[in-house]
């Protein structure tokens, strides 16, 4: 029964991210490059997000929020204003799209793939002296056919998920002033620092003199080490032990 409501979760979360491509591409065109890759990598994630959360949640709605970032991002913008406004917003956007799709465990190829025909677009507009024939966008959409395999496949995915997970207790027992590695580097950095401690299990990370740069959740940094892309350096590690040592020795009675 649990699995019957999982997949049908995913099913509907998938229906739901779809409608929302199609809706926002017939308000903002957008070429069907685009189109197809965000139906093939965000509708996956939107919709893990939906089963995760057990219906429209606050990630689910972030994730509905970058993505009319996204589209917007993809028009050319009427004034000189909206084009500072728009390129202020471009690195936001695509450090919640990279977080997203690594999330669903997405390889270097295809996050190159993904972002190389969204740039393209931008482009369009940041540079249009430099710009050669652009795909032309459209502000229609119809997406694939998914099949009810592809979607017990992904519910299937989801469950068999491991309930102990080393990954992720070691994302969500980091503390202020520990460090993370990345390999490859992760927002150009390949040592980073966590500057903040959420409540909600999100992680702001800033460089070695004390720049912000990113965030992620404990989830997102724990695929990062699962896959090999990320690890907390002994130095972290041995200062947690030290101070859960002397947060004991203080609560020992004299």
């Amino acid at each position: 029964m649990a699995q019957l409501e999982r997949i049908e979760q995913q099913e509907l979360g998938t229906l739901l991210a779809l409608d929302n491509l199609r809706d926002l591409a017939e308000r903002y065109p957008a070429p069907e490059s685009v189109l197809r890759r965000l139906e093939a990598a965000w509708v996956p994630y939107m919709a893990s997000l939906y089963v995760a959360e057990s219906g429209e949640g606050p990630d689910w709605r972030a994730a509905c929020l970058t993505l009319l970032q996204l589209f917007l991002s993809l028009q050319a913008p009427d004034s000189d204003a909206a084009r500072e406004a728009r390129l202020q917003t471009i690195p936001r956007i695509n450090a919640a799209l990279r977080s997203g799709l690594l999330a669903q465990g997405a390889a270097p190829a295809q996050l190159k793939d993904f972002f190389g025909a969204i740039t393209v677009t931008q482009e369009s507009w940041r540079w249009p002296a430099a710009t050669g024939q652009r795909e032309a966008a459209v502000s229609t959409f119809t997406p694939r056919h998914i099949s009810r395999e592809q979607i017990e496949s992904l519910a299937r995915q989801m469950q068999d998920a491991p309930a102990h997970d080393p990954a992720l207790q070691q994302a969500q027992q980091l503390l202020e002033g520990d460090w993370v590695d990345f390999h490859p580097p992760y927002e150009g950095l390949t040592t980073a620092r966590v500057a903040w401690v959420g409540t909600q299990g999100y992680l702001l990370f800033c460089d070695s003199e004390g720049e912000q740069r990113f965030s992620l959740d404990c989830a997102r940094l724990a695929l990062e080490i699962r896959a090999g892309r990320a690890q907390i350096p002994e130095h972290s590690l041995t200062r947690k032990a030290m101070l859960r040592l002397k947060s004991k020795l203080e609560n020992v009675p004299a």
